[in-house]
């Protein structure tokens, strides 16, 4: 684009208080980073134009960003390509979210070849993986349970409990995106799970700077060394999953989109000497959704240890009990299966939260227990 006399028209854009990104109808893309670039109004005045025109000018009263603007025009600066995002910032823009803007951050933060962060938010765009606010996607793993625990289903050798992130060293996944099916720790969308074998479902979080290559010919997947596992799906919902599609459990995704993100209970390394695996409780800094990828995941003073199995069951046993209590219809046989409920949280003397419930699953529980007195 050259500088002339002529508005440039911008075909969509993200903006937070801090970056904005433009894409133009012709040229390529340009990002600004600063204080309080643009107002909200602002930024709806613009969605407005481009939902009526097609297009909008630049609608900014920041003189600040006006500067670094008439400098781009003269420079013609280079960025992401994120046209395919438009219908996620929308939504990013009604919630006052700031997901995505911060996940291109992040990305432009990386040492990843520019071919990978495009692929990334390719994949982003086409796919149904939901953006969390702090910029971290959320996908599906597909696993089995083994009579040693929960494991992955193609080598049924890696551990994959509840609260607990799975990790393998990055050289070791293929960077290469022109092959499908290669080595690496795959993380996938709703159709590429729904056909996947396994007969529990687990929503994990992945960091965009532990991405290694999203295969060209299957977009339906990624290859990353890291991903953490928050939530384990009842059967009900497994079931509703593979009919419908990841609509069926948007709302108990509502929760972690929103960075709710549980303690780990231990951390599972894949190197080249094998399965490294450890039960200690995680600082909570290393759960957090800003955990950066320059941290150890496993302390060289912690120990080689087998998972805490009790605590594994006891979640995978609340989360049979209340599979049972959601699938009842009758008041009588609810009521019978609450009680079994009530009396395992007794018995482990923990909060509805801690045996893993969802906030819509504790509302409703808290109302039976209402109820029953």
């Amino acid at each position: 684009m050259t500088t002339t006399n002529t508005i440039p028209q911008f075909k969509s854009l993200v903006a937070s208080e801090s970056f904005v990104y433009l894409v133009p109808v012709e040229g390529k893309p340009v990002t600004f980073s600063g204080n309080e670039l643009l107002t909200m109004q602002e930024v709806l005045t613009m969605i407005d134009n481009i939902n009526k025109n097609g297009s909008t000018p630049l609608i900014c009263s920041n003189e600040g960003l006006n500067l670094l603007y008439r400098e781009w025009l003269s420079k013609n600066q280079t960025a992401l390509d994120i046209s395919g995002l438009e219908d996620h910032i929308k939504t990013d823009i009604e919630n006052e979210s700031d997901g995505l803007s911060r996940l291109i951050q992040r990305l432009a933060k990386t040492n990843n070849s520019p071919e990978l962060n495009q692929s990334i938010v390719d994949f982003v765009s086409k796919t149904d993986m939901p953006v969390t606010v702090d910029g971290n996607i959320l996908g599906y793993r597909r696993v089995v349970t083994t009579p040693s625990g929960i494991r992955d289903g193609h080598s049924r050798s890696v551990p994959n409990e509840l609260h607990t992130s799975v990790s393998m060293c990055r050289e070791l996944v293929d960077g290469n995106g022109k092959v499908s099916c290669s080595r690496g720790l795959h993380v996938g969308t709703a159709q590429y799970v729904g056909s996947y074998y396994g007969d529990i479902l687990h929503l994990v979080m992945v960091h965009p700077e532990d991405i290694v290559s999203v295969p060209y010919t299957d977009r339906s997947k990624l290859r990353t060394s890291k991903y953490t596992i928050l939530y384990q799906y009842t059967d009900a919902q497994l079931s509703g999953f593979i009919q419908s599609g990841s609509t069926y459990v948007a709302k108990t995704n509502e929760y972690f989109i929103g960075g709710k993100i549980p303690k780990l209970l231990g951390t599972v390394v894949i190197s080249k000497k094998g399965i490294q695996i450890d039960d200690k409780a995680v600082p909570q800094k290393e759960a957090s959704t800003h955990t950066s990828i320059k941290r150890t995941v496993v302390s060289k003073k912690s120990k080689t240890e087998p998972l805490n199995i009790k605590a594994i069951q006891a979640s995978a046993g609340f989360s049979k009990l209340l599979a049972l209590f959601e699938k009842e219809n009758k008041y009588s046989e609810k009521k019978s299966r609450f009680v079994d409920l009530l009396l395992f949280k007794k018995k482990r003397k923990q909060s509805w939260e801690k045996l893993g419930a969802n906030p819509n699953q504790i509302k409703e529980l808290k109302g039976w227990e209402i109820d029953g007195k």
